[in-house]
């Protein structure tokens, strides 16, 4: 009885194993003509259950420009069978069958195309680089392999022949080579997974014509051409429009009248940063507007009067609009009505600032389209990676919003190497464009005619404050000192040179002076470290929710390179 049930139980996983829908054998013969044309011809082998594959299956094959694909014929266990195509996102859909339910089981198809100028040509050699099976497949693929019909008078170089597995992008080889230019995967492929062979042979066989040529060419060549254009683009517009006023030596001892700390880091910036809203902040908290107390993990601001005459406007914004009560806290995660605070600060600033800032973002829409046309010749994913990176670039120089858009670019970084393309030099070359875009964008702002006196005065002002130790002679009054010292601690944050100014009055009075002033803005640890600026940061920015050239030879490539490929499913 036991044997009985074994027997059963045996024969009843045998079943459901071989019911299971899937590719059984996926053979691939290539021949190539001396045109450099091609003809395919895929056995696809499959067991169809009537779950996915009803009708029949379909195959997906993207499409390449200049490389058209012309189905010739289909047959099904031998015989003739029908198909339509359809051409939709830059694919080639070859649907096998028509409406008519196919039987259950065991199916061999035929598909036989050809591919106008299926050959590679590089500089040494030429190459077949035939993305076999596709790795967009529903179904595994248990057996797959790849023949290559050599013509009479190639010769091939077989010490440079690639074999890739696996995902796309991946460089497993999980394959090996047979007799006649015959190779074979050697473990199942997975849904997904696909089978990629490059073949090198000497060059001479396939004829390049002159428009293949130049293609070839503007390929290899055109992403170092573009980037040189982009990179005199750069240096030119920059050195005529962007360049910063040059400092003329001017000393002043004290801010231009009517600018407060939080304009005047703005001004010299000419970008907006949570540390002008924090030197606000500072500034209303020397003025008596404001207490400020808290620690690393919780900031507490405490209202002590709304009401103040002759005040900047953001500052007025802050006890208007910013105190929806009389105590606001500031914690470690994300709080809309203080991200909206935040955005309104800086749209006063912005408007403020428009009559002394010369906003160059013209200069930006021709980078852009450079980049946008350094694509030619990726494969359709690196565009996809590419164009994000670049609208994602594009946001963060005009809108400054890095702090909020960092996280979706370390993703799309950490993602290109699995896609094989962060090592390509034409890769290299397009990221390193993005990257002088957004140093470019940060530095082709300049200031008008009003604003660039405006902005010599904020430097000779910021020059004293990084010196003070130096005019000694015009603070001979401790009471003066300590009066100067609190004034301008606020422009002092607002410059980023906070500690200097601490450090050289700390130098001129003493030590407990400086610290029991520094109280009165919360303590040292707010002023001069980043407790504040970072915690703005936590509370006002929300969490946001590859080949070597074009071959596959000598270890260049990767599975679900080169022509072919795409993938198919049932129907």
């Amino acid at each position: 009885m036991k044997k009985f049930f074994f027997i059963l139980a045996f024969s009843l996983a045998a079943t459901l194993s071989f019911a299971r829908e899937r590719i059984l054998d996926f053979d691939v013969t290539l021949t190539l003509n001396k045109n450099s044309d091609i003809t395919v011809t895929e056995k696809i082998t499959v067991n169809a259950e009537h779950k996915n594959i009803r009708r029949g299956i379909y195959r997906t094959i993207p499409l390449e420009a200049d490389r058209d694909i012309i189905p010739l014929s289909l047959y099904m266990d031998g015989q003739p069978h029908p198909y339509f195509t359809e051409r939709y996102g830059g694919n080639l859909t070859i649907n096998f069958g028509n409406d008519d339910y196919i039987a259950r089981g065991r199916h061999e198809y035929t598909l036989t195309y050809t591919m106008k100028n299926g050959v590679i040509f590089g500089g040494n050699y030429d190459e077949i680089y035939w993305n076999v099976t596709g790795n967009y497949w529903q179904f595994p693929i248990e057996r797959a392999s790849f023949k290559f019909d050599a013509p009479q008078g190639l010769k091939v170089i077989e010490e440079g022949i690639s074999l890739y597995t696996g995902g796309y992008g991946e460089k497993k080889s999980q394959a090996q080579k047979g007799g006649n230019l015959l190779f074979y995967t050697t473990s199942a492929l997975a849904p997904g997974e696909g089978f990629t062979v490059a073949v090198p042979f000497e060059k001479g066989f396939a004829k390049e014509t002159l428009q293949m040529k130049i293609k070839r060419f503007a390929r290899n060549h055109l992403p170092w051409l573009l980037f040189a254009v982009l990179l005199i683009y750069f240096l030119f517009t920059w050195y005529k429009y962007g360049r910063d006023p040059k400092y003329d030596g001017r000393i002043l001892y004290a801010p231009p009248e009517g600018i407060s700390p939080a304009f005047a880091g703005y001004l010299l910036a000419r970008k907006f940063k949570l540390s002008f809203f924090a030197a606000a902040l500072v500034s209303l908290c020397g003025k008596e507007k404001i207490k400020i107390t808290g620690n690393g993990k919780l900031i507490e601001l405490q209202l002590k009067d709304k009401y103040g005459h002759n005040l900047p406007k953001e500052e007025l914004f802050i006890l208007d609009g910013f105190f929806s009560s009389d105590i606001v806290y500031i914690g470690k995660s994300y709080q809309p009505e203080i991200a909206a605070a935040v955005k309104s600060f800086r749209n006063i600033l912005k408007s403020d600032g428009q009559h002394f800032i010369n906003k160059n973002n013209k200069f930006g829409i021709f980078p852009l389209l450079i980049m946008l046309a350094m694509q030619a010749g990726f494969d359709p994913q690196v565009i996809l990676i590419n164009i994000i990176l670049t609208a994602v670039a594009f946001s963060i120089a005009n809108k400054n919003t890095l702090q909020a858009n960092w996280p979706t670019l370390i993703i799309l970084l950490l993602f290109l190497p699995s896609m094989n393309v962060i090592f390509n030099s034409k890769e290299l070359i397009f990221l390193s464009s993005v990257a002088g875009y957004l140093v470019y964008m940060s530095t082709i702002d300049n200031t008008t005619k009003a604003g660039r006196d405006l902005y010599l005065d904020l430097l000779g002002f910021k020059k004293y404050m990084e010196t003070a130790e130096l005019h000694r002679a015009e603070l001979s009054n401790p009471e003066d000192k300590l009066k100067v010292f609190a004034d301008y601690l606020p422009y002092a944050y607002a410059f980023g040179i906070q500690g200097e100014w601490i450090k050289s009055f700390t130098k001129m009075l003493s030590r407990d002076i400086v610290e029991d002033k520094l109280m009165h803005y919360g303590g040292r640890p707010i002023i001069t470290g980043t407790i504040l600026s970072t915690s703005l940061a936590h509370a006002a920015i929300k969490p946001s929710s590859k080949s070597s050239g074009r071959g596959g030879s000598f270890g260049g490539g990767f599975s679900g390179g080169g022509f072919g490929g795409g993938g198919g499913g049932g129907r």
